[in-house]
């Protein structure tokens, strides 16, 4: 029965033990746990307004997040409420103290990195060793094509593109409706090819049926337009041999005795006082600069001192001979523009085969005198009147040849560039352009031609400019 009262005893008694072990384990644990987690709703609030914040990242670059970090804040003993407690607001503390540092070394970052830039500005702007792109720039070629209506424009042939070139000039279209506009009467053609070397560099050769010349010619490109060079410039040679048989009339030096038949005795005296002109004596020679400036989008000009030697001429005139040629363009659409271009010279041919036969064909007595004879023969006042008469009246000056002007439009198509112009001058050889026109405008003198100009391209790639 003791035995019996003694295990109750001991039984009860480690019962009630368990009892209290288990009341005291438990209540710290659930304490600690709600009140970590009302710090972590804390803490996520507090970093995500930390976060929130460009300056704020630190924390988050460490690899903690807020969640964690909560955790962290709790020390591993901390068994009762009051532990939990202290330690919460210690952490929040020092987070605080460590992003207002962080603020503030942003803030001086910014203010150093605004004056920093400024002092970069000026010396960017400042070298003199660097050059603006925008005077470097090239300018759009003052004419699509490379030729005008008689000369050659200053633009550049590209690389491997040939230029195939027909030039027609019809006849005098003065009797406008019997000839319809000179289309019915003998026309001067020219056909040439082009081709570019290099893209300065261009060599070509045509030929024309005036004289039957044969023509070389030969084109660089020196520079072009840009926004610090006003102009394009070029350099143009051509070398003209005219192959048709020419003789030159020498004027009655020789007089053969009569042989009885007239017919016989004129070609006599013809053959005696000519000279037939050999191929040295009909090769002339043309060298030109061309000077080009665009003007905006819709006119261009274009100016080109000019130089010419013929081995041979008719008496009274030189072989050398300066002239100056002068065109332009205005734009009109994309495609159609409007052209214009004359030749002015120091001196052009006269029409007729000696001068001093020309010259005595003007006056209108039937004594032929020259202006020397005339004045020679004045010795007293009664021959002022006379002298008057010969020298002014009756006296016709000898006639020149017209200043060549041309007008006309064109049209860009691709691979085409096609010219229908209205001209005083015939004349396609560049070594026959300085010559003059053979019409005159004042008498209703002038003539209708076109030049069509097609391109063959045997380059990899095109440049626009070209066509």
């Amino acid at each position: 029965m003791k035995k019996l009262i003694l295990v109750l005893i001991l039984t009860s008694l480690t019962f009630v033990g368990a009892k209290e072990t288990k009341k005291k384990k438990p209540l710290p644990d659930k304490k600690t746990v709600t009140e970590v987690t009302k710090t972590s709703k804390n803490a996520k609030d507090s970093s995500a307004k930390e976060t929130s914040s460009p300056d704020s990242k630190k924390p988050v670059e460490e690899g903690k997040t807020p969640d964690s970090a909560a955790k962290n804040t709790l020390p591993a003993d901390a068994k009762t409420p009051e532990g939990a407690k202290d330690t919460l607001p210690v952490e929040s503390k020092k987070t605080v103290e460590e992003t207002k540092p962080q603020d503030d070394a942003a803030k001086d970052v910014k203010i150093t990195e605004e004056p920093s830039k400024k002092i970069e500005e000026p010396t960017e702007v400042s070298t003199p060793a660097e050059i603006p792109e925008d005077k470097a720039k090239v300018a759009p070629p003052a004419f699509k094509g490379p030729n005008l209506i008689h000369m050659p424009t200053a633009q550049p042939l590209q690389k491997d593109i040939l230029n195939f070139i027909f030039n027609h000039r019809f006849g005098s279209a003065k009797s406008t409706e019997y000839d319809f506009f000179g289309l019915d009467k003998g026309a001067n053609t020219q056909l040439s090819l082009d081709y570019g070397l290099t893209d300065k560099l261009s060599l070509g050769f045509s030929r024309v049926t005036a004289f039957k010349t044969y023509e070389a010619r030969s084109k660089y490109f020196i520079m072009p337009q840009t926004n610090s060079f006003p102009v394009s410039i070029a350099i143009f040679g051509s070398v003209g041999l005219e192959t048709e048989k020419q003789t030159a009339n020498m004027g009655p030096y020789i007089l053969p005795p009569s042989s009885g038949y007239p017919v016989v005795d004129e070609a006599l005296k013809k053959k005696l006082n000519s000279y037939e002109l050999t191929y040295s004596d009909r090769t002339s020679y043309l060298g030109s600069v061309i000077i080009s400036r665009r003007f905006g989008e819709r006119f261009s000009l274009q100016a080109s001192p000019m130089f010419s030697h013929r081995n041979f001429v008719k008496p009274g005139l030189a072989n050398d001979r300066y002239g100056l040629d002068i065109g332009g363009k205005i734009q009109i659409n994309k495609s159609i523009s409007f052209l214009f271009e004359t030749l002015l010279s120091n001196k052009r041919d006269y029409i007729g085969e000696n001068y001093a036969t020309v010259d005595l064909a003007g006056y209108g007595s039937s004594t032929n005198l020259t202006a020397t004879q005339i004045n020679s023969s004045y010795y007293k006042s009664s021959d002022l009147a006379y002298v008057y008469l010969r020298n002014v009246y009756f006296d016709k000056p000898v006639k020149y040849y017209s200043i060549p002007l041309s007008f006309g439009l064109s049209y860009e198509s691709g691979g085409h560039i096609y010219n229908v112009v209205v001209t005083n001058s015939s004349a396609l050889a560049h070594t026959q352009l300085l010559r003059g026109g053979e019409y005159d405008y004042r008498n209703r003198e002038w003539t209708i031609g076109f030049n069509i100009n097609r391109f063959f391209s045997f380059a990899k790639e095109v440049s626009e400019d070209n066509f």
